[in-house]
């Protein structure tokens, strides 16, 4: 009997306290892009990630009391920036990696039509446990994404200033609050391939894209 109180009362310390669960995620390759062209677009550009999608890690927002004496964080740490990276590579024949936008005499010496800046502009994760922690119950998770993307020419005359966003539902049932953090996890992942679907089509489908940076094709005189 008193092995029995024992654990009651480390159980409920343990609830008291909570847990910090980390929500981690691997980067996505694209796989479906649609495109008016057959080919990539034959030029060197920059490429430059804004601060904001290194390492993150952003709290997840709990809509219900059950869970909420535990934290979770989405991990994402560069798998984003690894995302956009590669994505990108599937778009340009050449791509140089900055971390600021570079002046028109860098670019010219680096031989690049042009840049592409990314911005993280929203990241909201959210779990809803249903019911009392300790029944099996519906746990809602959603994931929201949205990147602002800007392609400018060497002359600094934007051909591309939009946004791309992609946003995720699903519901499961799990008994213990540990278990929402799997169901978040493969949510981000799909989220964020969606999304890099989305920026590949928008970069790779602009007009003005293909027409400026056709007049400056790849010559690569420096490597990144």
């Amino acid at each position: 009997m008193k092995k029995i109180i024992l654990i009651m009362a480390l159980g409920i310390v343990t609830l008291v306290n909570g847990c910090v669960f980390k929500v981690p995620s691997t980067a996505p390759s694209v796989t479906n892009t649609y495109s008016s062209y057959n080919d990539k677009i034959v030029t060197k550009v920059v490429l430059v990630l804004d601060e904001n999608l290194r390492d993150i890690q952003q709290p997840v927002n709990l809509k219900s009391h059950a869970c909420s004496g535990h934290s979770y964080i989405v991990n994402l740490d560069d798998s984003l920036a690894t995302s956009i990276r590669e994505t990108t590579h599937t778009i340009f024949a050449e791509v140089v990696e900055r971390p600021i936008l570079p002046p028109k005499n860098i670019l010219k010496r680096l031989g690049c039509a042009g840049t592409v800046y990314v911005k993280l502009s929203k990241l909201d994760a959210t779990l809803d446990f249903g019911g009392p922690i300790w029944e099996e119950s519906s746990t809602k998770a959603s994931f929201a994404l949205e990147l602002f993307i800007k392609v400018q020419d060497p002359d600094g005359v934007i051909l591309l200033d939009t946004s791309v966003e992609a946003t995720r539902a699903v519901h499961g049932r799990w008994r213990f609050c540990f278990n929402g953090h799997h169901l978040l996890s493969n949510l981000i992942w799909q989220t964020i391939r969606e999304t890099m679907e989305g920026y590949a089509e928008k970069l790779t489908n602009s007009r003005e894209i293909r027409i400026s940076f056709s007049l400056a094709p790849l010559v690569g005189k420096e490597g990144g």
